[in-house]
C-alpha cells in the first residue's frame, strides 16, 4: 500500500535527525513509524521541510531505511506521488497544501500526537480558510468541533486516556478515534555504575524545568551528595533557546554539583540516564505518552513525575507519580502551575528512593516499535475492508 505522511512545517528536521543524534520524542516516533511500515511492505513517502540532512547537503528526495523522504518544496515530485497514494496521514493537520491533490480513493488519517493540539484545532476553527469546496473547509465559529475533522476517516491518538480526551474535546464518535501505543527505543542498557545520589532531568525545557531550582535546593540541603545533570536544549526541537529557559538554567548552574549538557548522541544520553538514580520530571502539562519516562525505566532508573495525562495509564513499579490535584481532571486544561506542597512531595519521594537506595524494576517490554507499526498496519488495512 502507498502511504503518504504529510508533515509540512510541523517538524523542522535538523542535520542530525536520521542519525538519531539529538532526536527525541515525536520526531523519533515519526522516523520509527515510517521505517516500521516500510519493513511491513508498504511504500512510504514522507513530505517534510529539510534544510540539511545527514551529509550537510541540500537535497530534494532521499531514501533512508526504506522511506522516501521528500523535501516539501519539491513540488514536481509531490504532484507525481500524490496520484498513487492509498493512505494520507496528516501530522497535526498543518499542511493542507497537498490534500487537494489526493485522489478520491485515498483514505485520510489525522494524527493527533499531542494533547495541546486540541487548542490548536480550536484556533484553526476560528480562521476562515477559503479552500476547496470539495471538503467544505470554510471557517465556521458556530461549529462544535474543527470544521475539517470530517474529511478524515480516522483520528489517531497515542493512549487510551488520549483517545478519551480527544473524543470528549472534539465531540467525536468512539468509532472515529483510535489509538496505538508508541514504542520505546530498543537499546542495550549501558553497563555503567549507578550513582545513588545522581539526579537527571532530560526533556523539553517547557516540561517542568522551572521547578528544578526549588526541588534541587531542597534535596541538596537534605544531603550534600546529591548531583544533578540537566539535558535540555531547544535546538534539539528545531527552535532557538527561550531566554526564560536560559535564566532557569543559569539559576540551576549556581548550585554545586550541577552538570548542564546540550546535544548528546542517544548512546551518550542513555549512559547519563543509566548512571542516575532518579529521573526527575515535575511535569505540569498533560503528556500524551512520555518517551523519556519509559526509556529511563528501561535503564533501571526511577522516575518521579506528576500523575497527569497518560502517565496515569502506566502502572510500573519504578514510576512514582505525585498527585497534582489542580484542575487536571478537566479535559480542557493542559497546563497548570505546581504549588510548593506538590513540589515538596517530589523532594520527599526522591529523597526516599536515594537515601534508602531502592532498587527499581524495568517493566516496559510491551512498548516496542514493532508492535507500534503492526498496530498502525491493522488500522490502515481495516480502512479498506
Amino acid at each position: 500500500m502507498n502511504i503518504l505522511f504529510l508533515g509540512g512545517n510541523s517538524y523542522n528536521l535538523t542535520p542530525n535527525t536520521l542519525t538519531e543524534r539529538g532526536t527525541t520524542g515525536w520526531v523519533l516516533y515519526l522516523i520509527k513509524l515510517t521505517e516500521g511500515l516500510a519493513k511491513l511492505g508498504h511504500k512510504v513517502y514522507q513530505i517534510n521541510r529539510f534544510d540539511e540532512l545527514i551529509d550537510g547537503k541540500k537535497f530534494h528526495t532521499k531514501v533512508h531505511n526504506g522511506v522516501n523522504w521528500i523535501e516539501q518544496r519539491d513540488h514536481e515530485t509531490i504532484k507525481k506521488i500524490t496520484q498513487e497514494v492509498d493512505i494520507a496521514i496528516n501530522l497535526i493537520g498543518w499542511d493542507w497544501l497537498y490534500t487537494d491533490l489526493l485522489p478520491d480513493k485515498c483514505k485520510k488519517i489525522l494524527w493527533l500526537h499531542n494533547n495541546l493540539q486540541y487548542n490548536i484545532l480550536e484556533l484553526w476553527n476560528k480562521r476562515n480558510y477559503a479552500s476547496n469546496e470539495k471538503y467544505g473547509r470554510y471557517g465556521d465559529n458556530k461549529k462544535t468541533r474543527p470544521y475539517f475533522i470530517d474529511i478524515f476517516d480516522k483520528i489517531m491518538t497515542s493512549t487510551m486516556i488520549h483517545k478519551a480526551a480527544t473524543i470528549h474535546n472534539l465531540k467525536l464518535s468512539k468509532e472515529k478515534v483510535v489509538y496505538v501505543y508508541p514504542g520505546v527505543n530498543h537499546f542495550e542498557v549501558p553497563k555503567v555504575e549507578r550513582n545513588q545520589f545522581k539526579l537527571i532531568y532530560y526533556t523539553n525545557a517547557t516540561q517542568g524545568l522551572q521547578y528544578m531550582p526549588y526541588i534541587y535546593e531542597k534535596l541538596k540541603k537534605l544531603d550534600s551528595r546529591y548531583s544533578l545533570t540537566v539535558v535540555s536544549n531547544s535546538s534539539l526541537y528545531g527552535f532557538e533557546e527561550d531566554q526564560n529557559h536560559k535564566k532557569i538554567k543559569n539559576a540551576i548552574a549556581k548550585f554545586k554539583d550541577v552538570n548542564i549538557l546540550t546535544e548528546l548522541t542517544r548512546d551518550e544520553l542513555m549512559k547519563e540516564v543509566a548512571s542516575s538514580k532518579v529521573y526527575l520530571f515535575p511535569c505540569s502539562c498533560k503528556e500524551t505518552f512520555g518517551f523519556g519516562v519509559l526509556e529511563a525505566i528501561r535503564c533501571g532508573t526511577f522516575v518521579v513525575t506528576s500523575n497527569i495525562g497518560s502517565f496515569k495509564e502506566f502502572e510500573v513499579e519504578s514510576l512514582v507519580k505525585i498527585n497534582v490535584n489542580n484542575e487536571f481532571q478537566d479535559y480542557k486544561l493542559n497546563y497548570a502551575l505546581l504549588n510548593t506542597d506538590q513540589l515538596d512531595e517530589f523532594v520527599k519521594e526522591t529523597h526516599n528512593i536515594c537515601k534508602n537506595n531502592l532498587q527499581s524494576g524495568k517493566g516496559v517490554e510491551e512498548f516496542t516499535w514493532e508492535k507500534n507499526a503492526l498496530g498502525w498496519d491493522k488500522i490502515i488495512n481495516g480502512l479498506f475492508k
